[in-house]
């Protein structure tokens, strides 16, 4: 199963803060946002929060043209609405510039790494479990690893990963902004693979990464 950026609608937004901009390379700065999950009975809103390392090319007219971002999301130790204990760790979600664009361009287009990202839709899914339950019509509580979970009654529940499109940046004075969209799907079925339903979701997210005191080179 593909993951380089899993289902539904999401929205990073990143910005950079700072005067003139010089080319610095992997430069960790703190990052903060949310993720929204829509199509079941309720929208989710999960705030996110982490550290990029960026690299970025600096230019006058577009105060810097975005290389890349490593978004390293940072997982706190918490309880999930089913009382299951969250461990704490990190997800890693890449995003690089696609070789569609001029020094002086302030869109263009992103491709965007799915591994890390299906981590960190599967934690919210998993933080909201009672949610997720309700809205499936589940009779219990479950827990979403690599992609598959399964209730105590033997029931299945899969997360499909989806291929990200559209990704783009959009270059100002300030920040980058990096937008895409996914289509994923939740899937429940029993043993033998039996009554089977698919649930489309949508996601929609926002990262700000702040600019603090760039490394000039």
């Amino acid at each position: 199963m593909k993951r380089c950026l899993t289902g539904v609608f999401v929205f990073l937004f990143v910005v950079v803060f700072g005067s003139e901009c010089q080319t610095f390379a992997h430069q960790a700065v703190n990052f903060h946002g949310t993720i929204k999950i829509s199509g079941l009975h309720e929208e989710i809103m999960e705030p996110v929060k982490g550290v990029a390392d960026i690299t970025q090319w600096g230019h006058e007219e577009t105060n810097g043209n975005f290389d890349e971002a490593i978004l390293k999301f940072e997982l706190v130790s918490e309880e999930s609405e089913c009382g299951i204990l969250l461990e704490a760790g990190t997800a890693t979600v890449s995003s690089y510039r696609e070789n569609k664009y001029s020094v002086t361009s302030k869109k263009f287009p992103l491709d965007l790494c799915e591994d890390g990202m299906a981590d960190i839709i599967e934690r919210i899914l998993n933080k909201n479990g009672k949610t997720v339950q309700d809205a499936l019509g589940l009779e219990e509580c479950f827990s979403i690893t690599n992609g598959r979970g399964i209730t105590e009654s033997g029931k299945t529940l899969r997360f499909a990963n989806a291929y990200i499109s559209k990704g783009k940046a959009v270059i100002t004075s300030s920040f980058v902004k990096i937008s895409f969209k996914i289509s994923p799907a939740l899937t429940t079925y029993d043993v033998g693979n039996l009554n089977r339903k698919d649930y489309p979701l949508k996601i929609a997210g926002e990262v700000n990464i702040q600019r603090e005191g760039a490394h000039q080179e």
